[in-house]
């Protein structure tokens, strides 16, 4: 556990970090966003220098998944940047191959039902040794949204956080909805790891230019840069911001600072965004450090980057990030000798993500077909060891849990609902404000499944809602 920011709490609030209170009493449990001033203050890690991409990397077989039709079959022969999925409706981007190899199998991934597939996941194994990490595809002459926007579906995919939502569907309603403001979030989205912060120091002047890119396409008037207050980043990115006229905005980052939804309150002017909802509604086209800097590499280089950068958190106190580069869909286990140990040992916990909200993979045998895979959304992976599970108690009703929640809901009351009134269409509106943030469950001091029953109650609802649709 990552040591609070400031001596002096006691027990449990100790072990988690400083709360950022709101009152405990409330009223309802789904009036969020009043007065927002929850979260909580975690140490900042020290941030890491980023090597730029390598121009090869030994070539892997990749596994990937989608909702679309394939638009390759079993035993076909790729080329790098040719599309593999086709995009399920105009406006989406496509899915290309980062490698030159063969199609091993395409598999339909059924629903409980078995009568129909939700997904396809695609094999590919490569072709040679090697493989280039950039594509030789020139970026579009000016800058005119149409012509960008055309060119980025072709070289998909983009990662689906940013904004919440994906850059490309904020694009496309920006064709119609112009955003008055755009902001490159380096807030770290856990700051024990600062994954962004790192990106941000070590291409400073990709990012800032790829933000200014994205601002004159959707006709921005504000290009914000913003940054945690006292990570360093600051020093190194106001000559950028200041060569490229952009602004640097520096703030404190209490977790979970660096939430959309939390952005767009804060940063913005008070701005309501609900969870999933798309930042261009709210007039701002939001994205993180890696789809700056793709775009400003791509501009400057002519050449757009196929690998991304993944840092690794390691279980030892104290121990520094490790960075690797991989391309999405890549075994996790390839990339690094040790990360493979952690993820074929059931005694390590490996996360997708960060500590608070990452997806737990593996443990795997090696060589599995099931090995988790390089992802498109994430910049982090954390390894942990793994904590005993304790028996459930009642609540204590300590208030905690709604102390420290950054949009003012209350989770206990919340989760008593779900799990009472399954299928009540009051939960929706206070639902769609959870912003899935972890800290409920993570100050509980009697480890009630806040975070896990909330979440199952929002994939339930949304089912219901397709189901109906």
């Amino acid at each position: 556990m990552d040591a609070p920011a400031v001596p002096g709490l006691t027990g449990a609030k100790r072990a988690c970090g400083i709360i950022r209170g709101n009152p405990v009493r409330r009223a309802r449990y789904n009036a969020p966003m009043a007065g927002i001033s929850g979260g909580m203050e975690f140490r900042a890690g020290v941030p890491i220098r980023v090597p730029e991409p390598p121009g090869t990397l030994p070539a892997r077989g990749i596994r990937l998944v989608s909702r679309e039709r394939p638009e390759v079959i079993a035993g076909q022969v790729v080329r790098a940047g040719q599309q593999l999925f086709r995009p399920g409706r105009p406006g989406m981007a496509c899915y290309i191959s980062p490698l030159m190899g063969i199609v091993k199998r395409v598999t339909p991934l059924m629903e409980h039902d078995g009568e129909s597939a939700w997904g396809y996941e695609l094999a590919i194994e490569p072709s040679g040794d090697r493989a280039e990490t950039q594509m030789n595809v020139a970026p579009p002459a000016g800058r005119k949204l149409e012509s960008w926007f055309a060119a980025m579906c072709q070289i998909g995919p983009w990662s689906d956080a940013d904004g919440g939502v994906g850059l490309v569907p904020q694009l496309e309603m920006a064709k119609e909805r112009k955003p008055k403001q755009v902001i490159l979030v380096g807030l770290d989205a856990y700051p024990p790891c600062p994954d962004r912060t790192s990106l941000l120091m070590s291409f400073a002047d990709d990012a800032v230019l790829g933000a200014v890119i994205l601002a004159d396409l959707v006709g921005a008037k504000r290009t914000v840069v913003l940054a945690g207050r006292g990570t360093g980043a600051g020093a190194r990115l106001k000559p950028a911001c200041k060569n490229f006229g952009a602004e640097l905005l520096l703030a404190n980052n209490v977790y979970p600072s660096s939430d959309p939804t939390l952005v767009a309150y804060h940063q913005a002017g008070g701005r309501l965004l609900s969870r999933g909802a798309n930042p261009v509604s709210e007039g701002l086209l939001m994205f993180g450090p890696w789809t700056a800097i793709r775009v400003g590499r791509w501009f400057t280089r002519g050449r757009f980057d196929l690998v991304r950068p993944l840092m690794m958190r390691w279980p030892r106190a104290g121990e520094a990030m490790g960075c690797v580069y991989g391309f999405t869909g890549q075994s996790l286990a390839s990339l690094d000798p040790r990360l493979g140990e952690h993820l074929a040992d059931p005694a390590s916990v490996v996360l997708v993500g960060n500590p608070m909200t990452g997806r737990r993979v593996g443990p795997v045998p090696r060589a599995s077909v099931d090995e988790p895979v390089v992802p498109e959304e994430e910049l982090l992976i954390s390894v942990m060891p793994e904590v005993p599970a304790t028996p459930l108690e009642p609540c204590i009703a300590c208030g905690w849990c709604a102390d420290v929640c950054p949009t003012r809901l209350q989770p206990v009351k919340l989760m008593e609902a779900a799990l009472s009134r399954r299928g009540d269409t009051r939960l929706e509106e206070p639902l769609r404000w959870c912003i899935d943030c972890g800290l409920c469950s993570h100050v509980c001091p009697v480890g009630l499944p806040l975070t896990q029953t909330l979440r199952r109650a929002k994939s339930d609802a949304e089912s219901a809602a397709g189901r109906s649709a």
